[in-house]
């Protein structure tokens, strides 16, 4: 197969593949070597492209990886993602936590996808107001007895 792309084109390409890959891979002991394989390919393809300086060479490894300066200007995309996924993440289980207060463990666990997306709403709705109301300043932990 042969894909023909402008250079804005890779560039955008360059920024998709790094930041999947980053995602799929950045939290991981032993990263998915596939995903590696793909970047390093599309990373190969820099030079050809007049981005030379999007890429770095590592003697350590043996691959190609992203220069510091491309690495930063992608650091807004990553600190954002991690911001709202943060919050997204909190606000579920926040919810997820109210409702198994609020009608056990097991009937949560028994509800299908669509009844238990309907109960868990208004908790989720409330904790949303919250936090974007008061962010953490109101969020204390107990403690046990």
């Amino acid at each position: 197969m042969k894909v023909t792309v402008t250079t804005d084109q890779y560039k955008s390409l360059l920024h998709l593949v790094y930041l999947g890959n980053w995602m799929a891979n950045s939290y991981r002991e032993t990263p998915l070597d596939e995903f590696d394989k793909i970047e390093e390919f599309i990373f190969s393809l820099a030079p050809a492209a007049g981005l030379d300086e999007w890429v770095t060479f590592s003697h350590e490894d043996n691959r190609l990886h992203a220069s510091e300066g491309f690495d930063e200007t992608l650091m807004e995309f990553l600190d954002d993602y991690d911001e709202n996924t943060f919050w997204e993440s909190f606000v579920q289980r926040m919810a997820r936590r109210d409702l198994e207060r609020e009608v056990g463990v097991d009937t949560v666990i028994a509800l299908a996808p669509d009844a238990l997306q309907e109960k868990l709403q208004p908790h989720v709705e409330r904790w949303a107001q919250e936090i974007d109301e008061n962010g953490l300043e109101r969020i204390v932990v107990e403690k046990g007895s």
